[in-house]
């Protein structure tokens, strides 16, 4: 049971059974180019691809929050924005832990799809070449 919601845009924070973690919406993903089917693997590439930025970007926030965070422990005063920022460091941490985890597994499913389609169109292309014999 979510225990807290706070959303901000993009972005919607929830709080778990005293986990926090981070709801984030891809819209690039969710809505697939003009003419690509949704379980293209070229979709499923670039759904790996936007969660490998995702990572990329939680670890520069992580960094930039962890300065913020020593700044704070030596003496410097912290603006609300600042300190809004350091509290959202169990947010950024327990979304970077899900997406390092689901990683793998995106691109399993990829590999996997694109093992499928080759088998398939050598299958066809065996097919193909029988029907002209």
């Amino acid at each position: 049971a979510v225990v807290s919601t706070q959303s901000t845009g993009q972005y919607e924070f929830h709080r778990l059974a005293g986990r926090a973690f981070e709801t984030f919406y891809m819209p690039s993903v969710l809505t697939p180019a003009k003419g690509m089917p949704n379980d293209s693997p070229d979709g499923l590439e670039k759904f790996s691809q936007v969660v490998e930025k995702k990572i990329r970007n939680l670890e520069k926030r992580k960094t930039k929050i962890l300065a913020l965070v020593d700044q704070k422990k030596g003496g410097k005063s912290l603006d609300s924005d600042q300190v809004a920022s350091v509290h959202s460091l169990p947010f950024v941490e327990a979304n970077l832990e899900q997406l390092k985890e689901f990683l793998p597994q995106f691109k399993s499913i990829s590999t996997e799809h694109e093992k499928a389609r080759k088998k398939a169109a050598r299958r066809e292309e065996a097919k193909r070449l029988d029907s002209e014999n």
